[in-house]
């Protein structure tokens, strides 16, 4: 049986392979994560209201898609992070090299 966490995070996985499959790779701007994420964030919310603050009502396997969502979008958004940052050092490297080049 594999550990909680490794569960989690193979969910997780399944969660960003679904939204890569869905939207396709997402060059956002850092808000407009948020935003999603915000949105994300305000399903698991909407759970736990609509069992009246009682743990005990909570639907457990909707709680935890919600949850596993707001982390595929986290996991997106610093994707989305390093591919930014690293493609700007990439033509930054390009930039300077080509400025190196005499004829």
């Amino acid at each position: 049986m594999l550990p909680t966490h490794t569960k989690s995070l193979k969910k997780i996985q399944a969660e960003c392979d679904r939204q890569d499959r869905k939207f396709g790779v997402r060059s956002q701007h850092p808000l407009v994560w948020m935003s999603i994420l915000s949105e994300e964030v305000g399903e698991v919310f909407k759970e736990i209201n609509d069992a009246d603050f009682d743990e005990n009502k909570i639907k457990h396997e909707q709680y935890v898609t919600e949850l596993v969502q707001c982390a595929a979008v986290i996991c997106q958004a610093i994707k989305n992070a390093n591919l930014t940052h690293y493609a700007k050092e990439i033509l930054e490297v390009k930039a300077k090299s080509n400025d190196n080049i005499s004829l």
